[in-house]
Order: structure tokens, then C-alpha cells, then sequence
């Protein structure tokens, strides 16, 4: 998975590292059921992720397709595109689900972890499908990570990540002083962020705002900070 190594390579994604191993592991190890099985869940890890940062609450009853579908449908990525391109775009999103719904349908008929199968009457994976659900996965999550990293603006966030933002949380502790109970001192930013997490990011909002303005003249409602 080139493309999803380089996007994880570091920040609050490098946590799927972890899956990317699994998944590889399995590979090597001819263990091609396993490679099908979690490549389906990291999809859905990333797909949840997403939109829990974005305040979508998956249910638990969705499938694979209808998780991805939704999380596409809450990332911003095509509002500012002609109306021609953004059908376009959406048509191709469309593929991305047909083969987000053929992997779960793999993760079926070949996963044996989450069904509780005998092993001995499991069948087995062929190693080029695995191959190709892997390729597959590798798209999907690293498009998905990519459009919501840079079309997803702090307004449409639920959830933020408290140390991406050093800088801000510097400065409104400098503002806002330490927050004293007893004999206990508490950061400003972080008792806040911990508390009240959308006022935390109505704080991020302004103090970007006030940024942008005095960079710019013009105000570009497009600027992300996520």
C-alpha cells in the first residue's frame, strides 16, 4: 500500500500502521483469508474515523458500502467543483463503492475470524484476489484520507486532533491564563479542549479567522487548518 504508507507515515493516522501490518503480514504469510479479512475492517476503521470527525455516528447495522457511502456524502470534497466535475467525480465514487461492497462480499465468503468458522472447512482465498483487495484498500483509504485532510475545513469538524495545534494552544494559555483549582494548575487550552470540545474548536475558528485576516485582505472561506 505505496500511496497509504506515504499518507501515515506520521500525525494521528500513523495508528493504522498497525493494520497495514496485519494485512501485509498475512500476505507474506500466504495467509490470504486474513489479508481479505483485514483489509474490510481497516476500510471501515478509516471510514469511521472520518466521520466521527466529522459528526456522522455510524450505526452498527450499516454495511461496508453504505459506510463508505455515507462518509463520502459528509466530506466537503465537491462543493466547490462545476456541476459537470462534481457528477463526474460522484460517478467514480460510485465505482469506489461497488468495490468496497465486492471486498465485503470476499470478507464473507472467506473470513473465518469474526464468523467463528471451522477452519478445516474454510475455504481458501485465491492469493491474485487477495492481491487485488489489497491494491484496492490501499485506494480507497488513502482517496478517502486525502479528501477529508484537505477539503474538510475546521467548520466542519466535530473533533480535532488537542496537540496538532501547539500554537494555538500557546497562545490562548498566554490569553486565558492557567485554570487554578486548589492547589492544582490546569492548561487553559487543554482543560477546555477536555470540557467543551466544540467550544474548543469555536476558539480554533476565531483565532484562525484573525489569522487569515490579517495575512489576507480577503477572506477564503476555502483555507483549511485541518
Amino acid at each position: 500500500m505505496v500511496w497509504l504508507k506515504q499518507i501515515i507515515e506520521d500525525g494521528r493516522y500513523a495508528k493504522f500502521k498497525l493494520n497495514l501490518d496485519i494485512i501485509e503480514k498475512n500476505l507474506a504469510e500466504k495467509n490470504t483469508n486474513g489479508a481479505v479479512e483485514a483489509s474490510k475492517a481497516l476500510i471501515e476503521s478509516v471510514c469511521k474515523t472520518i466521520s466521527g470527525d466529522l459528526g456522522l455516528k455510524i450505526d452498527s447495522a450499516w454495511n461496508v458500502p453504505k459506510v463508505v457511502s455515507e462518509t463520502l456524502k459528509v466530506t466537503p470534497f465537491v462543493k466547490n467543483m462545476e456541476k459537470d466535475d462534481a457528477d463526474r467525480t460522484k460517478a467514480i465514487c460510485g465505482c469506489i463503492l461497488t468495490i468496497a461492497s465486492k471486498i465485503a462480499e470476499f470478507r464473507n465468503d472467506y473470513g473465518f475470524m469474526s464468523h467463528g468458522r471451522d477452519i478445516e472447512e474454510a475455504k481458501k482465498c485465491d492469493e491474485v484476489i487477495s492481491q487485488l483487495v489489497y491494491f484496492s484498500t490501499d485506494i480507497i483509504c488513502s482517496f478517502l484520507i486525502e479528501i477529508h485532510t484537505n477539503f474538510s475545513t475546521l467548520k466542519d469538524l466535530k473533533r480535532v486532533d488537542y496537540e496538532k495545534y501547539k500554537e494555538f494552544n500557546e497562545w490562548f494559555d498566554d490569553e486565558n491564563g492557567d485554570v487554578i483549582i486548589g492547589a492544582l494548575k490546569f492548561s487553559a487550552s487543554q482543560t477546555l479542549y477536555n470540557n467543551d470540545i466544540s467550544a474548543y474548536i469555536d476558539a480554533l475558528n476565531d483565532y484562525f479567522d484573525k489569522i487569515d485576516k490579517i495575512e489576507s485582505p480577503q477572506d477564503d472561506e476555502n483555507v483549511t487548518h485541518n
